[in-house]
């Protein structure tokens, strides 16, 4: 099946079917029937972010949004970003540490995030390296934050992601099956939102978004919005979008 926000919906309902209560990952070991921890790594968009968890907070589900500080997509400290993160809480969902740099960033970052909004302590590694995964496998906690990466939760539960669309939906609904009673499932915004059959795909339906929140800074410039009063012309999103694929072949 196709990835898009009406197959992500009927996703999460058949794990809420399957009897999946969702819980943080901040909670002790759970000793529910069965448990779903939902995690959702923020790497490109806010504004996907939303989109996705207004689809949570229809279903009743709060998931775990985890927020870069240091990445290149989008600054969470901006007024427009502060305003996505204060909605994201307000649709009844969490916030994570997403971690782009070292151990020794860890601390700085969350103690930069808390300072503006109620965050979780706990955190996931963006794009970690195989050695960074196995170097921390058994660390529960790292500075004082939850390890998302740790053994507890990539082993003690059953770990299936969506990543660069490693496994197919129905290989994702699988997860559901009743073979484990702890799930742990990384589903991204941008797979979801943008959606589509490969990572190529998803892109070239995501650079309207990606574009969009990039111009905002653009549009605080007198000379700009002159120009462009109401930001670029979808027309002109949507044919960067199709060249782009083009060049991707």
């Amino acid at each position: 099946m196709r990835f898009s926000l009406e197959s992500y919906r009927a996703l999460i309902r058949s794990a809420l079917d399957a009897g999946f209560s969702p819980v943080p990952f901040t909670a002790e070991q759970s000793h529910r029937e069965r448990s779903l921890l939902l995690r959702h790594d923020v790497d490109y968009s806010l504004e996907m972010a939303v989109q996705l968890a207004r689809v949570n907070a229809e279903l009743d589900v709060s998931g775990t949004f985890f927020i870069l500080v240091r990445g290149h997509a989008y600054n969470p400290m901006s007024r427009a970003s502060l305003a996505r993160l204060a909605e994201l809480l307000h649709l009844g969902q969490r916030l994570g540490l997403h971690v782009a740099g070292g151990e020794e960033d860890i601390p700085v970052d969350f103690m930069q995030l808390k300072s503006a909004v109620p965050v979780e302590e706990v955190f996931s590694w963006h794009n970690p390296r195989p050695e960074v995964l196995e170097r921390y496998r058994e660390h529960d906690t790292v500075n004082g934050l939850v390890n998302a990466y740790s053994k507890r939760f990539l082993d003690d539960a059953l770990y299936v992601s969506d990543s660069n669309f490693g496994r197919t939906y129905e290989q994702l609904l699988s997860a559901f099956d009743g073979r484990r009673d702890t799930v742990h499932l990384l589903l991204h915004p941008i797979n979801w939102v943008a959606g589509g059959d490969t990572m190529v795909e998803v892109f070239e339906h995501a650079w309207p978004y990606l574009i969009r929140e990039a111009e905002l800074e653009g549009r605080t410039n007198r000379i700009y919005s002159e120009h462009f009063p109401d930001g670029m012309p979808d027309s002109l999103l949507t044919e960067f979008a199709r060249r782009w694929r083009q060049a991707a072949g």
